[in-house]
């Protein structure tokens, strides 16, 4: 409440659910203890007016429609590498939250390939480019990550963002 009280328009959580292949405790669990515990921030930010964004790693499918039922307008990230394609949020969910990602530290940046990378941001930049997502890394940067390859993929998100208005 201090926060909104100071203007701030968003409230982020981050709690990490999921493993690689699903959640890392069942979905019952997850309602149980989880939902329940959520709720009470999700609800006092909303009553406030406010945006509540969620950040949980790895493949949170089984409880997406907790994570819709809580009102969080933002999720990050978006985890492909863990099985969430971004096509099935475009399909079911875009109405839903938006995707704050769309770059994965664990299969794209920082691997020296550069082509890849290309292709991969105009995928997913050409995928969003009528909203849906606010295009970042899927989690921080990591450090075999060059400088370089970094700067690279900030300036083609620039320019490409402009180009497929």
């Amino acid at each position: 409440m201090n926060c909104l009280d100071l203007g701030v328009d968003m409230v982020h959580v981050s709690d990490d659910w999921g493993a690689q292949t699903g959640l890392l405790f069942s979905p019952r669990t997850w309602w149980k203890l989880i939902y329940p515990a959520h709720l009470v921030t999700c609800e006092a930010v909303k009553q406030r007016g406010a945006n509540i964004s969620l950040h949980t790693d790895g493949n949170n499918m089984a409880v997406v429609d907790g994570i819709i039922q809580l009102g969080y307008d933002v999720v990050h990230p978006w985890q492909e590498s863990a099985g969430m394609s971004l096509q099935t949020h475009r399909e079911r969910y875009v109405d839903s939250f938006a995707v704050m990602g769309g770059l994965d530290v664990q299969t794209t940046i920082g691997f020296g390939r550069f082509d890849i990378l290309r292709a991969e941001i105009e995928r997913v930049l050409r995928m969003a480019s009528d909203g849906g997502i606010i295009f970042c890394t899927s989690h921080f940067v990591q450090d075999h990550c060059t400088i370089e390859e970094l700067r690279f993929a900030f300036d083609l998100a620039y320019e490409f963002s402009r180009s497929v208005r």
